[in-house]
């Protein structure tokens, strides 16, 4: 889902960045798609599949050319003036991954396939189970959404056609048809989805978002408020941590803090011992006089234009 809906460049720009602005409020329609599009690009470096991401690649490409210009490798005259369209760096990078992206959706969807057999549902006949749901919530985001770049959906369908048919009965029989309008919509009572229209942008919202953003962008507040969430989520009654874990998890956010402080609190000090040298040795000392005879200079300047003032009255 990652290199389908984030990593791959036209399905993201296309689509998820566009449906996440129309539901999100501002100034978060800003700021989360590109957290959550950082974030995707991370997990899935590993795999090798970066040139999916056909910005960066650009980005990269003026990256290397203009490294190469100013170690004098490249005569800036042989740079060509002229970019690759969109549509050429598509097709070379279908061309490169297309064996890693075929083996990978194949180990995937075949697994799940083969899970599912002639079953109804994963586990059984009898009823969905808990797997159900988290399946078809995914492979729905798989096989639904119009993509400009639709891999994803085609090899569902061509690799595991079983699969494809239990994702869109499942979707029917869950959701029913749903149309992005039913987020919007007033009338909801035909829906079994608890749909409900985006909230109103508040200026206490815009603040607290706002807040957040910049605390989670400076260095020493980030992992701060990073080690409390960590502990606030381990302590959630909805954790899913038994007793040992949960305690284990907040103190290690309980000992990540207290090395943090005591991180600042080791560069203060040093901070302050290295004013306190400069005191000793003259320098700061030096300046502040510099500047005490300064202030007695324009005192005295003053007095003699009140005397030379008084004179001439």
């Amino acid at each position: 889902m990652d290199l389908s809906l984030y990593v791959t460049s036209q399905n993201y720009y296309g689509s998820t960045s566009p449906a996440y602005g129309a539901i999100l409020t501002w100034p978060n329609q800003w700021i989360i798609p590109p957290r959550l599009h950082s974030a995707a690009k991370a997990r899935t470096e590993h795999l090798g599949l970066t040139s999916l991401d056909l910005v960066a690649m650009e980005e990269q490409r003026d990256r290397e050319q203009s490294a190469a210009v100013a170690a004098g490798q490249i005569p800036r005259s042989l740079i060509r003036s002229s970019r690759e369209t969109v549509s050429s760096l598509l097709g070379k990078t279908q061309q490169q991954n297309r064996f890693k992206l075929e083996a990978l959706t194949a180990e995937f969807f075949e697994r799940l396939e083969a899970l599912l057999g002639k079953k109804q549902y994963f586990i059984s006949d009898e009823r969905p189970s808990s797997l159900d749901c988290l399946a078809v919530g995914y492979l729905s985001l798989a096989l639904v959404p119009e993509l400009p770049y639709p891999w994803l959906r085609e090899s569902l369908q061509s690799k595991a056609p079983s699969l494809a048919k239990y994702t869109e009965r499942m979707r029917r029989q869950c959701f029913g048809v749903v149309e992005v309008s039913d987020a919007f919509g007033q009338a909801r009572a035909e829906s079994v989805l608890p749909w409900r229209p985006p909230e109103r942008v508040t200026l206490g919202k815009i603040s607290s978002a706002l807040f957040n953003t910049l605390a989670d962008a400076t260095p020493i507040l980030k992992d701060i408020r990073m080690s409390n969430r960590l502990r606030d989520a381990a302590q959630a009654p909805d954790s899913g941590l038994s007793a040992e874990e949960s305690k284990a998890v907040s103190d290690y956010a309980k000992a990540r803090k207290q090395d943090l402080y005591l991180s600042i609190a080791t560069v203060l000090g040093g901070i302050a011992a290295l004013v306190g040298y400069m005191f000793h040795i003259g320098i700061l000392r030096v300046q502040l006089e510099g500047d005490l005879e300064d202030v007695e200079y324009e005192e005295e300047e003053a007095d003699a234009g009140e005397e030379i003032e008084a004179e001439l009255v």
